[in-house]
């Protein structure tokens, strides 16, 4: 069982879920991490060069992104929330992110409360989350999400620009065991609230692609070095391409044939099957940023492969 004792704090009935990732996988101090996002941002070579333009342009639906180590894959998500933050402001903020422990349901949201991050408290939307809980598919587990950091790597990057106007988030956790099926009910109960919330929201998927090498179990070429960096650019590109398309039953197709550890997939699948339902528009993702690990620091013995897609 879970030891979360240290990592929930009750205030006046208020929860807390503290910060795990920080020091980890981004800067533990405030000034420290105000100047690591910056960096991101400004790198010219893997980061899109430059901060964000105040001006909006037309507004996304979704993003899929990474959850690594910033000074890793922040560059990656860098490209995504620079075009959030050029779009039209949301009143809500949904982050889908796996259970890498796969110890809870299949989506189990944090109820109420505030994730702390280094910048200050990212509020829950508790409205929202009762519409999802009479959904009859979400359940309220706090405790699940107190040692799983998918969803905390992404809200430093959020209250770096947004600040005092940090739109309230729903955190969702997505167990990687379901199929397809479960995962089609779990986004249109998803759908079902959001349409009832009535809110501008903004989806966010969390995941990383292809953990490559012993450390993570999987070497699916006989190829090595840059050659292998290269080919698992070229597979997980294939699969991206099919999330682009909004073809879930595709891109499982190629990850089951080529037993590929993409962490988040089910969280994808369950943006893609949400996304498939807005019937306003056809909806279809682009890519903004790839690369890997390798491609940084050069260690093509373990490695992760990193995708900003987005959605409008």
């Amino acid at each position: 069982m879970k030891n979360t004792t240290s990592r929930l704090k009750t205030s006046q009935m208020k929860i807390y879920r503290k910060p795990i990732a920080n020091g980890v996988y981004y800067k533990a101090s405030t000034q420290e991490l105000k100047t690591q996002i910056k960096k991101l941002f400004l790198d010219k070579k893997f980061g899109p060069g430059f901060e964000p333009e105040g001006k909006k342009t037309d507004e996304s639906k979704a993003f899929v992104m990474p959850h690594n180590n910033y000074e890793k894959s922040g560059y990656c998500a860098a490209h995504a929330y620079k075009k959030i933050f050029e779009n039209t402001d949301y009143e809500t903020i949904v982050i889908i992110g796996p259970d890498h422990d796969n110890f809870g349901c299949t989506a189990s949201i944090f109820p109420k409360g505030a994730f702390i991050t280094p910048f200050g408290e990212a509020e829950i939307d508790e409205e929202f989350n009762e519409l999802l809980l009479k959904e009859k598919i979400f359940t309220p587990d706090e405790f699940n999400h107190s040692d799983e950091y998918s969803i905390e790597v992404q809200l430093p990057f959020l209250q770096y620009y947004y600040k005092e106007n940090m739109p309230k988030i729903v955190p969702i956790l997505i167990n990687s065991i379901p199929e397809n099926k479960e995962l089609e009910k779990t986004a249109k109960g998803l759908h079902n609230a959001w349409m009832k919330s009535g809110k501008r929201t903004l989806f966010i998927a969390s995941t990383n692609f292809s953990h490559v090498g012993l450390k993570y179990g999987y070497i699916p070429f006989s190829a090595r070095g840059k050659e292998l960096n290269e080919k698992i650019k070229k597979l997980d590109n294939s699969v991206a391409q099919k999330i682009c398309k909004l073809n879930a039953k595709s891109a499982l197709k190629i990850k089951k044939k080529h037993k590929m550890n993409i962490c988040g997939m089910n969280s994808i699948i369950v943006l893609i099957h949400l996304l498939s339902l807005m019937k306003s528009k056809k909806i279809s993702g682009k890519i903004l940023s790839h690369y890997s690990s390798a491609d940084l620091t050069k260690d093509y013995n373990n490695f992760i492969d990193y995708f900003a897609i987005e959605f409008s």
